[in-house]
């Protein structure tokens, strides 16, 4: 990885071309950084069965920096660069009063982070969110976003209000 610039603070002073340069240098080296960034959203419901684990399927990512998400295996964010990263994401149930509902996020099939929310009084949508989680990848590595709720029948996913996502956020090496 490139070598971190100095950041320079100024009181009183002109701007000149090499103080302007020192900031092209701040912005070349942040856009430069190795690793990856991606959002990846469903862009369907999906049937999510009673009691069971299901991993979300996203339909798109945007931005998907370092090619972590893709379209033939849309289950997974997968690190291309080792690192530490943020990860956090919601997922969303349609509107149904039956049962709790369950969000889980997994590395590598490993839970964690999971968030619940009991049967609720009447029928509302439901959206979990999946707090901030900082992890270390290597290469290879993935991340799943899973929904699970036990209404006695199968429940869909919404897409309202942003729907089931991840963000997936590479913080250093």
């Amino acid at each position: 990885m490139a070598t971190v610039p100095s950041i320079r603070t100024w009181t009183n002073e002109v701007l000149t071309a090499a103080k302007m340069n020192e900031i092209s240098s701040m912005m070349d080296f942040l856009r430069d950084c190795d690793g990856g960034l991606c959002r990846a959203f469903a862009t369907g419901t999906q049937s999510i069965a009673t009691s069971s684990d299901i991993a979300i399927t996203f339909g798109s990512a945007s931005p998907n920096v370092d090619n972590m998400w893709s379209s033939g295996d849309p289950t997974k964010i997968t690190a291309n660069t080792a690192g530490y990263y943020a990860i956090a994401g919601v997922v969303a149930f349609a509107a149904n009063s039956t049962g709790g509902r369950f969000g889980k996020m997994k590395r590598n099939g490993t839970t964690l982070r999971a968030a619940s929310v009991p049967a609720l009084a009447s029928p509302v949508e439901t959206f979990i969110d999946m707090a901030l989680r900082v992890v270390h990848m290597d290469v290879g590595e993935y991340i799943q976003l899973f929904a699970w709720q036990n209404s006695g029948g199968s429940l869909n996913t919404s897409t309202n209000d942003g729907g089931c996502q991840i963000s997936v956020i590479r913080l250093a090496s």
